[in-house]
């Protein structure tokens, strides 16, 4: 955006040192402009739709294949390092992610991201991800305020965990770790459990974005990748971003 606001401003500038030439000049200066700023706009795009592929694909294959090999059927764990909400990333390195591990993160368009040794960007990443069926905000909530607990306890997050009466997964008593079949007690498939939640630069002026507007994409257990808005759709709701700053903030 800062480099559209440049341009944009640029042409003010100019369009108004050269207010005495011909109106065609100041046309085409214009044209030139509009082209760049939807230029702009189409690359950005670009890339956070090639973002949300990737993480609709490459990492759907990573959990197929530890989940296969898992005796039952667990996907990986999430790191036990104070607040590194993502994958461990002992767990599927180099078994799972190679070397090629880069291209699974967007840093095409986060240069921050972009530059770091792979296993940095895990300690990094713009994405949150924790292992377990949290199916909606109470779930997710619940597990974002015992997991200082957690960390207290030493915990690795292998195995199930206990939750508050009935916040756990599915409404029980415990946090159950994700698994490829996910029928926990016979109960059927819950697609609509997320995987990775993109989450916004946390800054002291409030919460930044990484797209036009606000929200970021967010991955599935049925599968895909979706953009959702910021506000009240789970889990790109304002309860839940938040708690996963001040958790983020707490243990830098």
């Amino acid at each position: 955006m800062a480099y559209v606001e440049r341009h944009e401003n640029a042409a003010q500038d100019t369009s108004e040192q050269n207010s005495g030439k011909p109106e065609a000049t100041r046309t085409r200066l214009l044209l030139w402009v509009s082209i760049a700023v939807v230029g702009w706009k189409v690359y950005t795009l670009g890339q956070q739709i090639s973002c949300g592929v990737n993480l609709s694909h490459a990492w759907h294959i990573v959990f197929s294949s530890y989940s296969y090999e898992h005796p039952e059927k667990k996907y990986p764990p999430m790191s036990a390092a104070p607040g590194h909400l993502f994958l461990d990333f002992s767990a599927v390195y180099p078994s799972y992610v190679g070397e090629n591990g880069h291209a699974y993160f967007c840093g095409a368009y986060d240069q921050a991201l972009k530059n770091l040794p792979l296993e940095e960007k895990f300690a990094h990443s713009t994405y949150v991800y924790f292992g377990y069926a949290l199916q909606n905000e109470d779930e997710l909530l619940a597990f974002l305020d015992a997991y200082p607990e957690f960390i207290e306890e030493g915990l690795d997050f292998e195995n199930d965990l206990p939750a508050p009466k009935g916040r756990g997964s599915f409404g029980g008593d415990q946090f159950i770790r994700l698994n490829a079949d996910h029928r926990p007690d016979g109960a059927a498939v819950a697609p609509s459990i997320p995987l990775f939640i993109e989450i916004p630069n946390y800054t002291d002026d409030g919460l930044v974005f990484r797209h036009p507007k606000p929200g970021g994409y967010v991955s599935l257990l049925g599968g895909g990748a979706t953009f959702m808005d910021y506000g009240d759709s789970f889990p790109m709701t304002p309860a839940v971003i938040e708690k996963i700053g001040s958790l983020k903030a707490r243990y830098q």
